[in-house]
């Protein structure tokens, strides 16, 4: 988001709340000259946005509305190993639950199977039996 856009959300929503910008940064503790400045450089952080947008009563998404995602989504070098390395072994997790269920399911199967045979040997003792 760029800094003026967030300054003229920031002014319209200290004049609905009817509030300076100095009770603004009485209540984040933050020095008007320092929140001026981050805004002003664009490095006003999340934490500080959070503040702000709780103390006007406004969601987060007032502020920010799109974040810059194509950054994360893109990482090089160290870290595209590493997120390669996460999302290939949630892969393999998801297989071996895959995995797992089948063999469940098989067991029950025949689970279900020889009890039947051990309750018809029990009931029946001289039914012919298949194996």
């Amino acid at each position: 988001m760029n800094p003026e856009e967030f300054s003229r959300k920031l002014k319209d929503a200290l004049r609905s709340k009817n509030i300076t910008q100095g009770q603004l940064c009485e209540k984040i503790d933050m020095s008007m000259n320092g929140l001026k400045s981050s805004i002003d450089n664009d490095t006003l952080r999340i934490k500080t946005i959070r503040e702000i947008s709780k103390a006007l009563d406004k969601p987060l998404s007032y502020f920010i509305e799109e974040l810059e995602i194509e950054q994360t989504l893109k990482p090089d070098g160290y870290l595209k190993r590493m997120v390669d390395d996460v999302v290939k072994e949630a892969q393999d997790w998801r297989i071996k639950y895959y995995q797992a269920q089948e063999q469940i399911a098989n067991f029950l199967i025949v689970s279900r199977y020889n009890a039947s045979c051990g309750l018809r040997l029990f009931f029946m003792p001289n039914y012919p039996q298949i194996y």
